[in-house]
C-alpha cells in the first residue's frame, strides 16, 4: 500500500500542475477530429472553464488565455480581442473600483458622515435624510453593495448611541417624577415634622408602645404609569437601515459608474447608434442626477410617514 499512499500524496501536492498539463491533452481529439472554427473555439473555452473551476492559476491569468489561444487557432485576431478586453466600459469599471478602494483606504465615508453630524439638527428625521444623501452621493462613485457595507456599521453605531441616550433620559425623567410625587405639598409628612425625632413614651397613654402600620396611598402618575409603546424604537431603526439601502440603490443611478447596468446601457447605445449618439459622463449626470435627488427625498418622506402610522 506504499505506492497508493505515495500516489495520493503526489496528486494532493501537484494536482494543479497535472490539470494544467492533462486538460489540453485530453481535449485534443475535439479540434483534431472536427477541424473547424467552432471546434477550435469549443476546445479553448473548455480549457478556460476547467482552469477556472479547478483554480489551477489565478482567475485573471485564466481570463487572459483567450487572447493567446484565439489568435493561435485562427478564431479571432488579437486586435479584436483587445477591444473586448480593454473597452471604454471596462476602463470605467476599473476607475470606479479604484475610487472605491481609495475611499475605503482613507475612510473618506466616515469623515463625510462625521462631518455631516456636526451640521444637521439633532433629530431622527434630519439624521435619516442626511445619511440618505451621504449614501446616495457615495453610491454615485462606488457600487451599491460596497456603499451599503460601508455605511451600515456607521449608522448602527449611531443608532445604538441614540438609543442609549434615550434610555438614560427616560430613566432620569422617571426618577425625577417619582421624587416629585413623594414630596408634594400637603403630602404624607407635614411641614416641620421630623419622622426620625426621638419620641418619649407617655406612661399614662394606653396606646403607647403598640405597633401600627401606615399604608401609603398609591399616587398615580399619568406619564410613568401609562403603557409603553412596544416596537417604536426597533421600527425607527429598521427605517434607518432601509433608508441606507434605498439611497444606495437610487444614488447608483446618478452616474455611469454607479452601477453595472448603467455601463451596459451606455455601451449598447454606443454600439447601436454610434459614438455621436452615445451618453457620456456629463450628459448622463444631467439627466439622472436630478431624478436621483427627487427619488431620495420621496423615499425619505415615505419612510418618515410610515413611522407615524
Amino acid at each position: 500500500m506504499k505506492w497508493f499512499t505515495f500516489a495520493k500524496h503526489f496528486i494532493a501536492t501537484y494536482y494543479r500542475t497535472l490539470i494544467v498539463i492533462l486538460a489540453p491533452l485530453l481535449l485534443c481529439p475535439i479540434p483534431i477530429a472536427l477541424r473547424s472554427s467552432e471546434a477550435y473555439a469549443t476546445y479553448c473555452i473548455l480549457i478556460v472553464a476547467i482552469y477556472w473551476i479547478a483554480e489551477v492559476t489565478h482567475i485573471g491569468i485564466t481570463a487572459l488565455l483567450p487572447v493567446v489561444l484565439f489568435p493561435l487557432f485562427g478564431i479571432s485576431s488579437a486586435k479584436t480581442l483587445s477591444h473586448a478586453f480593454v473597452s471604454d466600459t471596462s476602463l470605467l469599471v476599473f476607475g470606479g473600483l479604484a475610487i472605491g478602494v481609495a475611499i475605503e483606504k482613507w475612510n473618506l465615508h466616515e469623515r463625510v458622515a462625521l462631518r455631516f453630524l456636526t451640521i444637521v439638527p439633532p433629530s431622527r428625521a434630519a439624521l435619516m435624510l442626511g445619511f440618505m444623501l451621504i449614501t446616495g452621493f457615495l453610491s454615485m462613485w462606488v457600487s451599491n453593495t460596497a456603499t451599503t457595507s460601508m455605511m451600515v456599521p456607521i449608522i448602527l453605531a449611531l443608532l445604538a448611541e441614540i438609543n442609549d441616550i434615550d434610555e438614560r433620559n427616560r430613566r432620569l425623567s422617571q426618577d425625577i417624577e417619582m421624587n416629585d410625587a413623594t414630596n408634594i405639598d400637603g403630602g404624607i409628612f407635614n411641614e416641620g415634622f421630623d419622622p426620625h425625632a426621638n419620641v418619649t413614651p407617655d406612661p399614662d397613654d394606653p396606646d403607647q408602645g403598640q405597633d401600627f402600620n401606615l399604608t401609603l396611598p398609591k399616587i398615580d402618575n399619568p406619564k410613568t404609569d401609562r403603557p409603553k409603546k412596544k416596537g417604536v424604537r426597533s421600527r425607527a431603526d429598521r427605517a434607518a437601515l432601509l433608508a441606507v439601502a434605498y439611497s444606495a440603490n437610487i444614488g447608483g443611478t446618478g452616474t455611469q459608474i454607479g452601477t453595472s447596468p448603467n455601463l451596459v446601457l451606455a455601451g449598447i447605445l454606443s454600439e447601436l447608434y454610434g459614438p455621436e449618439h452615445s451618453l457620456n459622463f456629463a450628459t448622463w449626470m444631467v439627466y439622472a442626477l436630478p431624478n436621483a435627488i427627487v427619488c431620495i427625498l420621496l423615499s425619505w418622506v415615505w419612510l418618515e410617514s410610515q413611522l407615524w402610522v
